[in-house]
């Protein structure tokens, strides 16, 4: 059993036998000890969703952590994706209790937890009141839940906050937050670091709160370039010495602060040499234990730096074993190049004899001042030379690498004028000599300087240091020997910074930052010994110009900095799809149409409707959902669409996949009847054969109708085309204009689909030509065998001038005084006369009217044209009741062919008027 455990024994049983009914509060102090070796559950709570980065936290992650000697755990928590962004800013209660489950399966096993709040980017990147409310009404409720919680649950405000806030603005943060955190938990612990500088200088940069529950905090990936794979080895005496020294620093101020310290972050990647890995690890957690710090290793599962492999719950055993703390670890210090620089007992180190007769011993005498111990000492080197060039020595040094080192000693003589010089010898090849000097003679000691350059980069060099004499028979007394190499005041020089470069934009409207530290080439008289990145790797930026900044420190802590842009760029437009709210019927005019369709982009998006009549309206977009509305002022048939435009200027259009028919059924009724000359490719079966086509139709709605009714024929002889309409689907009449939609056959057989198009040249002054197009296409396959303006969008009113006949359009009253006449014999109310009919209507040849009066009635039966001037008289008779048919071919009263067109038929009975419609074609 070792000593340490041997002695947690004893406070564990002490604390039973000593313990008051009423437990104290556990000090800062005493929950450092208690937290003493821990890790973090990394990229789990943390990730925007849990299970995005590793698999959901699992219970028995915490039996392993306990059965390795873990004793407290690490939580990062991400809050944002959680919590509304609109105010009260509510912390979704889900999350809450899944957090709370998983800090209860840690708590639950004895362990001490620390929950954060990390990956707030939108904080830290956007340092806002608005934001900054947004955080303290997440950590009111994060405090208020947890309230109830065992003392070793602790709370952590922020995760790094330097690398966005500066040291002021991260002293204003955490007292906004442990404000609010007391108000619940007045004596919960609480884990605060600084801002303006990272890593081990973070937290020295805190002005604390007057609080005595807190825990100074920071992180350690010192050197970067090692801890994130770039280069594979670590471990050098000066790599240690860095270390140690960055430790040292943290003590000292933490020290004066009387606060505790948590190192809560370190690790180094799994790609570069596994034994100096476990030795970055080993020597880590020691110099941490031994200045009584607790720490927590990163420990992020399957990721670069994992040593915790979660399925099935295994361990790496180097990391593991990497992990264990030496038998009371003690700090190492730092050797002075020159031992016993006072010679205060012996000549350790030094070689006294060094050419031909010279001598040098240890003298008792007043000394030269030495200060290193208790100035107590009253030795001194007397050293006598036999001849010039005669030296003493100190060999086998510590060489430390290129740069400047100070020499200070003191020296006197008892001969007038004798002199020496100093000497470093770097692995037998370079020599470096100071400047000569003359000592003072008589009992009086004086201080010599001397500032070396060296300039040999080697490792494992040997270092010799020599004082020479300059006189035969020198004579000199030597005192307080310090060689030490200088801080080294030259920055490193870039010799090549990463060019400008872009990145496109991933998830949540942002770029993950790359590691651009391998890019740069640095170099450094006394070596580099890291660069770091601001914002740092895995730093989530948001869209636009970024500037990067590496700074490359050496072995003696100069820096210097290079900065180069990094532009986020969208290129990447946003998806549409699944478009609703269409209606695939006609609707009435004046009807509210409601739309909406799906979207994907990984950012902000702006819409605009568009609705096909020349207005357009903005989308109002709701979690993935982009919806509208309109209602059209006038009929016709419309193609919707939606534009999608996002923060780049990407843009998406999606159109509706059927047309939108809006129709008016008291707009009136159409009818046409004449002929086309059938352009070459209308016919898709003969594209190169053109020549006349015949059409006739006529179209309405009838009263209390949502469908038109009517019948539309089209012949086309010069390739045996005959097309005959079965019913209506819609019809849209707008001034002079009108379409129609419905089924037919080809030639008696098939199931065809036809949409006509029209123009009333005549009305409304427009006094054009009338226009006639047909499409007929087929109604399972949708391929068009018909279409005398081949390729014009159906929503469009381009048509052809028809060659001879008619196209009229009738307005509503119009259309109510000769309804009865339009193929709706139930409307026909002529007291003594049945409701007539005629067939076919359109006709070609022959034309039958049928009619039936119910008592003998005199009868003029007479057809006009539009401009009504009679063409023809056909019936001038008193008739007896009954049945009678009379046959129209076609032809004026002179028996001339008339042309096509609409003709009226008027029936005169009994002082009675009534008016059909026929279309001749």
């Amino acid at each position: 059993m070792s000593y340490r455990s041997l002695q947690w024994i004893l406070i564990i049983a002490l604390s039973f036998v000593l313990s008051p009914v009423t437990e104290a509060q556990i000090t800062p102090s005493q929950m450092v000890e208690k937290m003493w070796k821990g890790l973090n559950l990394g990229n789990t709570l943390e990730a925007g969703q849990e299970g995005w980065w590793q698999a959901p936290a699992q219970e028995f992650y915490f039996d392993d952590y306990v059965a390795q000697g873990f004793t407290s755990v690490r939580i990062p928590v991400r809050w944002d994706r959680h919590t509304g962004t609109t105010a009260p800013y509510t912390v979704d209660p889900a999350w809450l209790s899944r957090v709370e489950e998983v800090v209860d399966w840690a708590l639950s096993r004895d362990l001490v937890v620390v929950l954060n709040a990390h990956h707030e980017h939108w904080l830290l990147d956007d340092f806002t009141p608005d934001n900054i409310s947004r955080f303290e009404a997440i950590w009111t409720q994060v405090a208020t839940h947890f309230q109830g919680k065992s003392e070793n649950l602790l709370f952590e405000v922020i995760n790094e906050p330097y690398f966005k806030l500066s040291a002021g603005q991260v002293d204003d943060l955490n007292h906004r937050i442990l404000n609010i955190i007391r108000a619940d938990n007045p004596t919960r612990i609480v884990l605060l670091t600084g801002g303006g500088k990272n890593s081990w200088q973070a937290p020295l940069q805190m002005t604390l709160p007057a609080d005595d529950y807190l825990i100074a905090y920071f992180h350690y990936y010192v050197p970067f370039n090692f801890t994130s794979g770039q280069i594979n080895n670590w471990g050098t005496a000066a790599e240690k010495s860095t270390m140690l020294n960055h430790f040292q620093q943290v003590k000292a101020w933490a020290d004066a602060q009387n606060i505790p310290v948590y190192l809560g972050e370190f690790g180094a990647d799994d790609t570069v040499d596994p034994d100096n890995r476990a030795d970055y690890y080993h020597t880590l957690v020691n110099y941490a234990t031994s200045l009584g710090f607790a720490w927590a290793a990163w420990e992020p599962g399957t990721a670069a730096k994992g040593f915790y492999f979660r399925e099935p719950g295994s361990w790496n055993p180097s990391i593991l074993d990497a992990l264990q703390i030496d038998e009371d670890p003690e700090p190492p210090t730092v050797q002075n190049l020159i031992t016993n620089p006072c010679f205060d007992t012996n000549v350790s180190g030094w070689n006294l004899v060094c050419g031909g007769g010279s001598k040098a011993a240890l003298s008792d005498g007043a000394d030269g001042g030495c200060a290193c111990e208790d100035g107590s000492d009253t030795k001194y080197l007397r050293f006598l030379a036999d001849t010039r060039g005669n030296c003493i020595r100190n060999p086998n040094l510590n060489y430390q690498g290129p740069g400047e080192y100070e020499l200070c000693f003191q020296a006197r003589t008892i001969q007038y004028g004798n002199s020496l010089k100093a000497r470093m010898i770097i692995n037998g090849a370079e020599f470096i000599d100071s400047d000569d000097f003359v000592l003072q003679t008589g009992g009086e000691w004086d201080t010599y300087t001397y500032t070396f350059a060296a300039t040999t980069d080697c490792s494992n060099c040997t270092f010799h240091f020599q004082f020479v004499a300059n006189d035969d028979g020198g004579h000199y007394r030597i005192d307080d020997v310090s060689l030490v190499k200088l801080s080294d005041r030259e920055p490193p020089v870039f010799q090549q910074c990463p060019e400008n470069t872009a990145l496109p934009v991933g998830a949540d409207c942002a770029s993950v930052l790359p590691d651009y530290t391998g890019l740069a080439v640095v170099s450094d008289n006394a070596g580099v010994a890291s660069i770091s990145q601001e914002p740092e790797a895995g730093t989530a930026l948001p869209i636009g110009i970024h500037a990067i900044t590496l700074t490359a420190t050496d072995i003696n802590g100069n820096t210097a900095s290079c900065t180069f842009d990094l532009t986020v760029v969208d290129t990447e437009a946003p998806g549409i799809s699944v478009m609703e709210g269409i209606p695939v019927d006609p609707v009435v005019l004046g009807t509210a149409i409601a739309a909406s369709a799906q979207f994907t982009d990984d950012c902000s998006v702006e819409a605009l409707w568009y609705w096909g009549d020349g207005a357009s309206t903005p989308g109002s977009i709701n979690d993935g959902t982009i919806s509208g509305g309109h209602t059209y002022a006038n009929p016709g048939v419309y193609s919707v669409s939606l534009t999608v435009s996002d923060a780049s200027g990407n843009t998406s259009t999606l159109v509706a996949g059927h047309y939108l028919v809006v129709y008016d059924p008291s707009a009136g009724f159409v009818t046409g009847g004449g002929w086309i000359d059938s352009p070459a490719g209308a016919l898709a079966a003969a594209p190169a054969l053109t020549g006349r086509a015949n059409f006739g139709f006529v179209a309405k709605y009838q009263r209390g109708s949502t469908v038109p009714s009517g019948h539309t024929s089209f012949q086309f002889q010069a390739g045996n085309f005959q097309f005959a309409s079965t019913d209506y689907e819609w019809m849209t009449v707008a001034g002079e204009k009108v379409k129609f939609k419905g089924s037919g056959r080809v030639n008696e057989s098939g199931d065809y689909r036809f949409i006509v198009t029209a123009i009333d040249g005549d009305l409304q002054g427009s006094s054009g030509p009338d226009k006639f197009r047909i499409r007929i296409w087929e109604a399972a396959g949708g391929g068009v065998i018909y279409d005398n303006k081949m390729g014009a969008a159906d929503t469009d009113y381009d048509s052809q001038e028809i060659g001879g006949g008619q196209i009229r359009i009738y307005d509503g009253e119009q259309g109510q005084t000769m309804v009865s006449t339009i193929g709706n014999s139930a409307d026909f109310t002529t007291p003594g006369v049945s409701p007539p009919k005629i067939f076919p209507n359109p006709f070609r040849d022959q034309l039958s009217i049928t009619f039936e009066l119910v008592k003998p009635e005199p009868v003029i039966l007479q057809i006009f044209d539009l401009r009504g001037q009679l063409v023809r008289e056909m019936l001038r008779a008193g008739l007896s009741a009954g049945t009678h048919r009379i046959s129209w071919d076609g032809r004026d009263g002179n028996l001339r062919d008339l042309p096509p067109g609409t003709y009226l038929i008027r029936l005169r009975s009994n002082g009675h008027l009534q008016t059909w419609k026929a279309t001749k074609f």
